[in-house]
């Protein structure tokens, strides 16, 4: 009897402990969502209210009353806690089911909501969701108090829909959350493996292409809107790409002729992550999108896109693609399409140093590392194969690698508009675009909140 007794108080203080224990919650992305759904997003911003009721909204539109002290696409989505008191998410999404409401995980624990995050959408949204496939769109703006966060966190992006269901908020595999990370000032922030030098066989890709030589990729560029190759320049060691002032730039980017240096073709189940060297201006636009196609579809479309952001540098940067949740990203990779800017502003060139694929994202955000310090040195020695066999994929025509810009004459009067890419579906409607976008604008992109930087499966 004294067992059974034993027993019983044993699962009683069990049971009556659990409702105490934290757990994390495996929330879903909305990637993996079994339904239509899209989301627009740009950037997360920390930033200190300003003294008057309601400026630290001026602050986040970066208004003459603007505070801001980090943008978080400058930090590869770590932000250390500093002055900042708060922090925003903000952007738009759409749903084939009505949303709820939106808010904040910290570290996968239970979503914290206000009915303050859920912001009516304007009427260039709700198009734009419609577009999509998507009958209910709204905007969201998730104020946090990072004075509430007193270890190194992951913060996600939460959405509730009607069903109850939640998900991170993404953006076409791409994860709102980042990590905010709080440093103990009397301990060391000195990470000692970050001092080793990393061996270049243990980061370098299998497959690049290294824009080192004159003619070395012979007509791997389709001259797109606004876009054109300029070719190589032996001064800078780098290709040339000129941008004119307007709108939705862009250049496509032939596979086939770049993997005449290869034997194989760059197999997308196994290569999840895309890195372009790159120097860029970043006063002519902050973000743009890189599209693709492949063996299995051959069309552009929004689905097969991701956005990004370029850090406010005139030195080398690598603007790094994970595509590691893209449901679309599958077979062989036979076209990219580089839309640079969503406007530039001015005309400009861009130096194109490399584009080279890579199994893991860290595995790229190394190997960075190491070129911004080695340079090419930092390359394997490629030996050129023999004539590839007939059977290479042919190349995109021209018409389908670089289709004509979307009519803009719909957008909202907002700043650095650009349209996406339609697809050549016959009867297909125009998509709206994203982030710095079609609907976005200077708006958005000041408003509109997503880095993704830490993923939870990540390839």
């Amino acid at each position: 009897m004294k067992k059974v007794f034993a027993v019983i108080l044993a699962v009683a203080l069990i049971v009556a402990l659990v409702p105490t224990l934290a757990f994390a919650k495996d929330y879903d992305y909305m990637s993996e969502y079994d339904g239509e759904q899209t989301c627009c997003w740009d950037n997360i911003l920390m930033y200190v209210p300003g003294e008057e009721e309601g400026s630290e909204v001026e602050s986040f539109l970066g208004g003459v009353n603007g505070q801001v002290t980090v943008y978080l696409s400058d930090t590869e989505g770590v932000v250390e806690k500093g002055n900042e008191t708060h922090f925003k998410i903000a952007g738009w999404v759409g749903f084939d089911q009505e949303i709820k409401g939106f808010g904040y995980s910290v570290d996968g624990g239970d979503a914290v909501y206000s009915e303050a995050f859920y912001v009516e959408p304007e009427s260039g949204v709700v198009d734009a969701a419609v577009a999509f496939g998507c009958d209910y769109s709204a905007r969201f703006k998730i104020d946090c108090n990072a004075a509430d966060f007193t270890k190194t966190s992951v913060i996600s992006g939460i959405v509730k829909l009607a069903d109850d269901s939640e998900y991170i908020i993404s953006a076409h595999s791409m994860d709102v959350e980042f990590t905010y990370k709080v440093v103990d000032p009397t301990e060391s922030t000195e990470d000692p493996a970050a001092t080793e030098e990393p061996a270049i066989e243990d980061c370098a890709p299998d497959i690049y292409f290294l824009f080192d030589e004159d003619e070395k990729y012979d007509a791997a560029f389709s001259n797109g809107h606004l876009m054109s190759d300029d070719g190589y320049d032996e001064d800078k060691n780098c290709e040339i790409i000129i941008v004119e002032e307007g709108g939705d730039p862009y250049l496509g980017i032939n596979m086939s002729s770049l993997l005449d240096y290869y034997d194989d073709d760059v197999d997308l189940d196994k290569y999840k992550v895309v890195q372009f060297g790159v120097k860029v201006d970043y006063s002519v636009d902050k973000s743009g999108q890189l599209y693709y196609i492949t063996d299995e579809d051959g069309e552009y479309s929004e689905k097969k896109m991701t956005q990004f952001s370029y850090k406010n540098t005139e030195d080398f940067q690598a603007v790094t693609f994970n595509f590691a949740k893209s449901k679309n990203w599958t077979g062989f990779l036979t076209g990219l399409r580089y839309d640079a800017f969503g406007e530039a502003t001015k005309d400009t060139e861009i130096e194109l140093y490399y584009i080279a694929f890579f199994e893991t994202k860290a595995q790229a955000e190394t190997f960075a590392a190491v070129y911004a310090e080695k340079g090419n040195e930092a390359f394997p020695v490629i030996e050129v194969p023999t004539a590839k066999p007939t059977n290479t994929p042919t190349p995109t025509p021209e018409a389908e690698a670089t289709p004509e810009a979307a009519d803009a004459t719909e957008a909202p009067a907002e700043e650095n508009p650009s349209e996406a890419p339609e697809t050549t579906d016959e009867g297909s409607k125009e998509k709206s675009g994203c982030g710095s976008m079609l609907i976005s604008g200077a708006a958005v992109t000041m408003l509109a909140a997503a880095v993704v930087v830490i993923r939870k499966k990540e390839g």
